[in-house]
């Protein structure tokens, strides 16, 4: 289970990444990875780069699906999806510094 989970989100977060390249260049230089924490709406990814995680996530056009299936967001989320879905966002945000 943790594997097909941790499969899913890491091609979502690719995915999510694929859109920020598009819409926002360097926009993995403006996150902090010590704080980085998405299951906070201010120091997710959107909310690193937008103030919060509503803000830009409207800003950019999603909603909460499309949010969700670019790695942004966890319709009725634990802590330890949040933790293992975060986990991925610092592995490849690094690949990209």
């Amino acid at each position: 289970m943790v594997n097909k989970l941790k499969k899913g989100f890491a091609l979502k977060v690719k995915a999510g990444i694929a859109f920020l390249n598009v819409i926002r260049p360097h926009w993995q230089k403006r996150i902090d990875l010590e704080e980085l924490d998405l299951s906070e709406s201010r120091v997710c990814v959107l909310g690193e780069l937008g103030g919060n995680y509503t803000d830009e996530r409207d800003a950019l056009g999603l909603n909460d699906d499309s949010a969700e299936a670019l790695g942004f967001y966890i319709n009725n989320g634990k802590d330890k999806k949040y933790s293992l879905l975060t986990s991925i966002w610092k592995r490849e945000i690094r690949k990209l510094l």
